[in-house]
């Protein structure tokens, strides 16, 4: 049963209304989407649509909730796993469902774009927006779109007013939208969302880190998991507190409230200090004074820590990659190789070998200009009133297939 999760922040029936589809799975999805609503300021009215919470997994868990709890308790081995096959399970059962529901939402909101942060549902909402000749951007945040571009090479010949924006050109991105026969113009490389502090200069490290509460002369060493957090932080920060660093720990957790507990009981050796932190809204200070992350290879993460670097050259990131990571979020440890901010490990002594030769080399930092800019800032707010004003001066048909028309195809099942 449709759960009607809709979260309103514009006003009804205004000609400039865009619906978002977003997801509150992890917390990327909702970073991207604040940092796009951000960068257009009061140029249109927003309104946000979970999908994923109109699927159940049992009588009391959505979707989202259950994807939450697998993060939280580093069951990635699961996730990978589900995610070759839930997406299949969602466009064969609850799919009409969704697309009723985008119908609906469609008549009640009258939006003039629809922008889409989410993986999998793309080919039945595109398919409702085409409908009612509504523009689309898929604006894609992972580095692996295996599970954003299901189902649409079925209706590539109707993408006329679909614009796919994607992080980084590389095989699992543009080769996976160009082997599904896309034609290359609906795909645009400007980078993942992030949020404009990010690359914003903040003055002396000296002065920030007063501000922060640390000391500007001991090396600072950041440990992140999105935010939902992760098991997998404490089995780190467990084994790295006993080492003789002479550091500041900063821990972010997120709003995995258990899991800072958790770690703030850990005993440290006497040359470190730690400081846990749940959800804040100073990750780009944070991450402006430290030497070095310690974080998952997610691309929000990723991306953010690239913008910081291009200015500062800090901090160098280690990012986890052991048999479980994510199959998604596994390019970004290569993307972050090749502009020199960063590489993976595999367990934790490995780790603490390349933390040892990051704090001797680690005394001088200089901006790293030479890494591509991030262009997602200042690309997005054009190409959507491109896409808008291109609908709104095309003659209109009276195409309109019926949502009970669009069923499963049973060639999207895997081999």
């Amino acid at each position: 049963m449709l759960k009607s999760k809709i979260k309103k922040t514009m006003t009804i029936h205004n000609q400039n209304n865009i619906l978002v589809l977003s997801s509150l799975g992890g917390s990327g999805h909702e970073v991207a989407r604040k940092a796009i609503e951000e960068e257009f300021g009061d140029r249109y009215r927003f309104s946000v649509y979970y999908p994923f919470q109109d699927i159940q997994t049992s009588c009391i868990v959505d979707g989202e909730t259950f994807y939450n709890e697998m993060l939280q308790r580093g069951f990635n081995g699961v996730i990978n796993f589900l995610a070759s096959v839930v997406p299949y399970w969602i466009l064969n059962y609850p799919g009409n469902q969704m697309a009723q529901k985008m119908d609906a939402l469609l008549d009640d909101l009258h939006p003039v774009c629809v922008i889409s942060l989410v993986p999998i549902i793309n080919r039945f909402a595109i398919e409702v927006c085409i409908a009612r000749e509504i523009p689309y951007c898929l604006t894609t945040l992972d580095a692996d779109l295996t599970n954003w571009v299901i189902g649409l090479e079925k209706i590539k010949a109707l993408l006329k007013n679909t614009v796919i924006t994607i992080g980084a050109d590389i095989p699992q991105t543009r080769g996976l939208l160009e082997n599904s026969q896309l034609h290359p113009k609906e795909i645009q490389t400007i980078g993942f969302p992030i949020r404009k502090e990010f690359s914003q200069m903040k003055g002396k490290r000296e002065d920030l880190c007063h501000s922060l509460e640390l000391d500007p002369d001991r090396a600072i060493i950041m440990l992140m998991w999105g935010g939902a957090g992760s098991d997998r932080m404490h089995q780190i920060m467990k084994r790295l507190g006993q080492e003789n660093f002479g550091v500041q720990f900063v821990v972010i957790t997120g709003f995995n409230r258990n899991l800072a507990e958790n770690i703030a009981m850990i005993s440290t050796h006497p040359s470190n200090s730690v400081k846990v932190l749940g959800f804040t809204h100073r990750v780009a200070d944070y991450m402006e004074v430290s030497n070095i992350l310690i974080t998952k290879p997610g691309p929000g993460t990723v991306s953010e820590a690239t913008a910081v670097n291009r200015r500062v050259g800090r901090p160098y990131v280690f990012l986890d990659d052991n048999e479980s990571c994510l199959f998604w979020e596994k390019p970004n440890i290569e993307i972050a190789k090749k502009n020199k901010i960063g590489e993976g490990f595999t367990d934790e002594e490995e780790l603490i070998a390349k933390i040892e030769r990051c704090l001797l080399h680690s005394t001088q930092f200089s901006p790293l200009n030479e890494i591509p800019k991030n262009e997602f800032s200042a690309r997005i707010v054009s190409i959507v009133d491109e896409l808008v004003q291109t609908s709104m001066q095309a003659p209109k048909t009276q195409f309109s297939p019926s949502t009970q028309q669009m069923q499963f195809d049973e060639s999207l099942l895997p081999a």
